[in-house]
Formats: structure tokens, sequence, C-alpha cells
């Protein structure tokens, strides 16, 4: 292996550590009661929601590679608890766009808030060790 991919898979590494840090702090700020398949609906829609981008149940279906079943189930319980708000496209009535409501825009800058405070200690030199790994 050369230095080069030595140091791409540190950074891939590192990235999907950061990745899973961060489900993992959705999962706490969510109460630990957030399915996997709710955290990459949440997250599309946060992502689509910083991009500017019209987010649909097809869009997401499309772009995770989940069933649109699956979607608007995930969609219903993120509505219910008050993360997502639906609203309806003014030219095509069943076109239903969806967006992060305030709860849910708190809930996403929550846990990236605590994952870049985690990755920045690790950077100072400071050991996190989250919660569900210690054994506390």
């Amino acid at each position: 292996m050369t230095t080069a991919q030595t140091i791409d898979l540190e950074s891939a590494l590192t990235l999907t550590e950061g990745v899973r840090t961060y489900l993992h702090n959705i999962m706490l700020q969510f109460g630990g009661q957030m399915t996997a398949n709710q955290i990459v609906v949440l997250l599309r829609i946060s992502l689509d929601h910083v991009r500017k981008k019209k987010c649909t149940v097809q869009s997401i279906a499309e772009s995770e590679g989940i069933s649109q079943q699956t979607v608007s189930g995930c969609v219903v319980r993120l509505e219910a608890h008050g993360y997502v708000e639906p609203q309806r496209c003014p030219e095509d009535g069943r076109v239903r766009y969806l967006r992060l409501s305030g709860k849910g825009i708190e809930l996403s800058e929550a846990a990236l808030s605590e994952t870049l405070s985690n990755s920045l200690l690790s950077l100072r030199g400071g050991v996190v060790v989250p919660e569900h790994l210690s054994g506390a």
C-alpha cells in the first residue's frame, strides 16, 4: 500500500467515524427511539434544506435507494414527532415537499454541534469515548 493510499484510507476511516458519531448524536438527541431509515430520511431532508433543494418522498427514495413506502412511513413518524413539516406543491397538490421544522433544525444542529465538538477535542489530543462504547 502506498502512502497516498494509506492517507486516503485514514481519511475515509476518519470520515466514517465522524458520520457514525453524528448518527449516534442524532439518536441521543432523539432519545434513542429513531430507526436507521428515519435517520437516513432526516439526514437527506437536512442536506436538501442546507442546499435549498426541494425534497420529496420520491427524491429521497431515489437518492437513498429505499422504497417510497419506507420513506413515507419514516416521514409520517418524523412528522408525528414534530421534526418534519410537509408542504403541498402549489402546482401539483399530490406532491408534498418535505422540510425540517424548527424542532428538526434544532435536532440536526445539536447533533452536528456535538460531533464537531468531539472532533475538535480529538484533534487537540483529547480522548473522546462515546458513552455507548465506554461501558458507562
